[in-house]
């Protein structure tokens, strides 16, 4: 779930989960590492069908007949789905609904009957896989609540492209990690690893020293946007009619003193 509680037609309620409010998005995810292989966001689009079968055939499409295993929980898990993805050589584990339509009605009656012991002396094979392997999408969702980049916007659009933007941060992450493993070396934390790619980053907001015979400097262009400046010609009786431009005192600044700045900066009366 990605949250937002502003206005789309993309938003969705889900009452038992801890953002109850926001898109949702399906997510194939590998067991161990928590690799999101296959991802779709709830479009609410009828030509889209969002059944719980139609939604696993689609996540699923490109491991099948590849000897793979899948491990689902009780929302999509079916006796079709498991039927289906069998045929096609792909293995299923999960838990299931006995509420479920597609569900035999005579399995409930086989618990209560005793057929299908309660407890067991020792855990099934089934229990012990699924236990292990079911953690795939909850750590995808756990690192990407370690560093979320969310901000405040009242344009639906922004939500999930950060969504999306932690989303690809952690996948780098997870395959950086697996090449060191690969080499013996340790693994890299999140944190680390986004701050060194921040640094490898080049800047550009840093204006270089001007030469001795350079002309006079011009504005920044963040002066185009709000901001409106009115240059205010200099008289013998006040030579600083207005205070110094800000932006065009700090561009100034660079590779001056203070009075070379001064003097070189327009003044001018914001409007």
């Amino acid at each position: 779930m990605c949250p937002f509680k502003g206005r789309s037609r993309f938003r969705v309620y889900m009452k038992d989960k801890p953002t109850k409010w926001g898109f949702k998005f399906y997510e194939c995810c590998e067991s161990e590492s928590g690799y999101v292989h296959q991802i779709e966001m709830f479009c609410a689009d009828r030509r889209v069908s969002n059944r719980p079968y139609d939604v696993t055939m689609r996540m699923v499409q490109p491991l099948l007949n590849k000897g793979y295993q899948v491990f689902i929980d009780n929302y999509y898990c079916e006796p079709k789905i498991c039927a289906d993805l069998a045929a096609q050589g792909t293995m299923v584990c999960g838990t299931v609904r006995k509420n479920r339509v597609t569900m035999p009605r005579d399995l409930p009656e086989l618990r209560r009957d005793g057929a299908v012991p309660l407890r067991a002396e020792r855990k099934p094979l089934a229990v012990i896989s699924y236990i292990a392997n079911m953690s795939g999408v909850d750590n995808s969702d756990q690192l990407i609540a370690y560093f979320p980049m969310r901000r405040k916007s009242i344009k639906w659009w922004k939500k999930p492209f950060f969504h999306l933007l932690t989303l690809c941060t952690i996948q780098a992450m997870i395959l950086l990690n697996k090449h060191r493993r690969a080499r013996g070396l340790r693994k890299v934390p999140l944190d680390r690893m986004i701050k060194s790619l921040l640094l490898d980053l080049p800047v550009y907001d840093v204006a270089p020293p001007a030469a001795a015979n350079d002309g006079p400097r011009l504005p920044n262009f963040r002066l185009q946007g709000r901001h409106f400046p009115a240059v205010i010609p200099a008289s013998d009786s006040v030579p600083k009619p207005r205070r110094n431009c800000k932006v065009c005192y700090d561009w100034c600044c660079c590779g001056h003193n203070e009075e070379q700045a001064s003097a070189d900066a327009l003044h001018v009366h914001v409007v």
